[in-house]
């Protein structure tokens, strides 16, 4: 069975065949669609723990930084269908059977209001959001996300080894239209919630997956959802899907540089000594491609590869010389 909607001028599909889901996305404009997407990260504990444990977050929508991503306004629950699929499926611990066919009876909007209340925090409960952008130089996203101090993370998403829909790229416009849950299916209501975006962000160039939990994932927003329990939101991957760690370009502060030459630097970590070593500690240990910002004129960056080397504790050394790039050796 395959259900298809076209809203703003894009194609949304969902294919469902044994309990099974595929998700396509057909934009009004080609994009180019390549396995190859980035991940800004600021330092903190839980960024180096993503890196050196091999796994992605999957998001909840409640935990976007933007409060009206996937919002629940979006959807409209104007079905009797869907309204009792919902509940039966991911919310019989909120209401009772006989209350829902009672309000589906005597109070059709209060039973619609709740459902589209609850109807974003149970789904994702199966399903959580990554986020990544094609634009691993742009300033904006830099300063916004890392204050040009965190790293990058270029994965081959081809080698995720978990269920995923996906890569889209989002749509962003200036009015978003509510969805009919009538018209599309909850199917494709949760890919339509989490791909329409205000054009605001468009400068974010941002590209999603959907990744798909057979078992529930914890909810991390109202305390009795919490307590509803479930799995971590933590995918791993093989190392063979990190293609490329970048720096930003204050990711090592002036008193930790030493510049020898335009090709060598030497870098003593006298800062988050501890986060800084375990990444460039695991980079030279699995032999990932490393890059650094560096500006570009007076209005870009970009990224040049080096060679990283270690000669005590705390101190590394940076080559462009001695740089190979191990996507192509």
């Amino acid at each position: 069975m395959t259900h298809e909607i076209k809203k703003h001028d894009w194609t949304y599909i969902a294919h469902i065949a044994d309990s099974e889901i595929k998700f396509e996305v057909i934009p009004a404009e080609k994009f180019n669609k390549t396995p190859f997407f980035h991940k800004l990260f600021a330092l903190s504990p839980n960024s180096v723990d993503s890196l050196l444990g091999q796994y992605i977050y999957a998001t909840h929508p409640f935990q976007f930084n933007d409060i009206f991503d996937c919002h629940e306004d979006l959807i409209e629950f104007d079905h009797e269908d869907a309204i009792r699929f919902f509940i039966t499926e991911y919310a019989d611990t909120l209401i009772s059977k006989e209350k829902m066919e009672d309000m589906l009876k005597n109070n059709f909007k209060e039973i619609s209001t709740f459902v589209k209340r609850n109807f974003r925090e149970m789904i994702y409960a199966n399903f959580g959001i990554f986020s990544m952008t094609s634009n691993p130089e742009s300033l904006l996203m830099w300063s916004y996300y890392t204050n040009h101090q965190g790293f990058f993370i270029e994965y081959d998403i081809s080698k995720f080894p978990f269920k995923y829909h996906g890569p889209f790229p989002l749509n962003y416009q200036e009015k978003i239209d509510p969805i009919s849950i009538k018209e599309c299916g909850i199917p494709l209501a949760v890919l339509l919630q989490s791909n329409l975006k205000y054009k605001g962000w468009e400068h974010e160039n941002e590209w999603r997956i959907i990744v798909e939990s057979k078992e529930r994932m914890i909810i991390p927003s109202f305390e009795h959802l919490k307590n509803l329990g479930g799995k971590e939101r933590k995918f791993n991957y093989p190392i063979e899907a990190i293609r490329t760690v970048g720096f930003g370009n204050r990711f090592f502060p002036p008193e930790e540089l030493r510049i020898e030459n335009d090709k060598v630097m030497h870098v003593t970590l006298k800062k988050d000594i501890e986060l800084k070593s375990k990444i460039l500690d695991f980079l030279i240990a699995n032999k990932i491609n490393t890059c650094f910002a560096e500006r570009n004129g007076l209005m870009k960056i970009s990224f040049g590869g080096m060679d990283i080397s270690k000669t005590n504790d705390t101190t590394y050394v940076f080559s462009k010389e001695n740089w190979v790039d191990r996507r192509k050796a």
